[in-house]
């Protein structure tokens, strides 16, 4: 015979999911947390207002995971904030050496791995995590270069040397 978890077994099943999503989120792995949290938050929310109008008793289980769920998708908001603000100093950091280096020997170089050791120690991952992004992306183009990013683990930032902007492309 099947028996159904009681609210109790329900709750810890959830904050479990929360858990990890919340570990994944600080190890470098937002968008999990992002996803879950973006749906099930106002999901909860809103089916915790629905039953408080029809059965009581489900409405506490549906805010309490609402509410869990929404801390879920604060806690990964600013790990990916924090993240891509670390990334964006290491990529200035690489666009100073790269500018350096072009203002020494008249051209880009072809890869990042030729600013080591001369104009860096050694090339800075975009991420400090365990599970966030390990190199940059570099492309040499016609007069510059395109250096780019993952940002909040769904679009990639590119900086163009050419027009000294950051675009964002999905």
């Amino acid at each position: 015979m099947h028996t159904t978890p009681g609210l109790a077994a329900r709750l810890r099943i959830s904050l479990a999911l929360a858990v990890a999503l919340i570990v994944l989120a600080l190890l470098g792995l937002e968008p999990p947390a992002l996803a879950v949290g973006a749906v099930g938050a106002p999901g909860f929310a809103l089916g915790g207002l629905w039953f408080l109008v029809r059965r009581r008793a489900q409405a506490r289980e549906h805010l309490a995971k609402g509410a869990l769920y929404a801390v879920v998708l604060v806690v990964g908001l600013f790990a990916s904030v924090a993240q891509d603000r670390t990334a964006m100093a290491r990529a200035a950091e690489l666009i100073d050496a790269l500018e350096r280096h072009a203002g020494a020997r008249g051209e880009y170089p072809e890869g990042l791995d030729a600013l080591v050791p001369g104009e860096l120690p050694a090339l800075p991952p975009p991420s400090s995590k365990p599970l966030g992004q390990d190199r940059f992306v570099y492309r040499r183009v016609a007069d510059g270069y395109v250096l780019g990013y993952r940002a909040f683990g769904l679009v990639l930032r590119l900086y163009d040397s050419r027009e000294r902007i950051w675009r964002v492309r999905d």
